[in-house]
């Protein structure tokens, strides 16, 4: 048959040198130890590729999504999600995870941003938001917790806040509080205890 080859061997030697020959003893593909590929075909090489492990600098795209540091390249900041801590220059040792979460962010330092613009207007320490749009319109509140959907989504300035629940101080008029906590229960109608019979 024209144009078929015959292997012979397959070969691979304790220094991790691969090769594969054809009947007539001919080199037809080999790797060395150190990732160099060659391909041989009628005596000639036509195919030649050193393999390295990759490096990337600067954040990487995958399928659409952004996968790094974030603005500023801050060394101790983990960004993942289309503009995730986009504007960040020198804010340190913080994680956002979700589209435009910590998005506004850029000197604030030790924030957590996870969810879908959790904590997006955020531009101060020590911030811990998870869940979609969770500390949403959060600017200058330090030291806020906030876990659920919406959660502490109104607040602008107030700090030291911790707030558990869907929606919790999602209205206008609770913008600014300071030193508040609250677990908003999800049941819209209490129901009583029953007793067992």
């Amino acid at each position: 048959m024209a144009g078929s080859i015959t292997i012979s061997s397959i070969t691979l030697d304790s220094d991790n040198n691969f090769s594969i020959k054809s009947n007539t003893g001919s080199t037809i593909l080999s790797a060395n130890g150190t990732g160099l590929i060659t391909g041989i075909a009628n005596g000639s090489t036509i195919i030649s590729a050193q393999l390295t492990t990759p490096t990337i600098t600067g954040d990487a795209t995958i399928n659409g999504m952004t996968v790094g540091k974030g603005g500023g390249a801050v060394a101790t900041n983990t960004a993942v999600g289309n503009g995730a801590l986009n504007a960040n220059t020198t804010g340190a040792n913080n994680t956002a995870v979700g589209y435009l979460a910590g998005y506004t962010n850029s000197t604030g330092v030790n924030n957590v941003a996870v969810g879908g613009e959790a904590l997006r207007l955020n531009t101060t320490d020590y911030c811990t938001a998870v869940g979609y749009r969770a500390l949403l319109n959060n600017s200058t509140g330090a030291r806020n917790s906030a876990f659920g959907h919406y959660a502490g989504n109104g607040n602008t300035t107030g700090g030291y806040n911790t707030l558990l629940g869907l929606m919790l101080v999602n209205q206008p008029q609770r913008v600014h509080i300071t030193q508040y906590w609250a677990i908003k229960h999800l049941i819209p109608t209490p129901q009583p205890l029953k007793t067992q019979q």
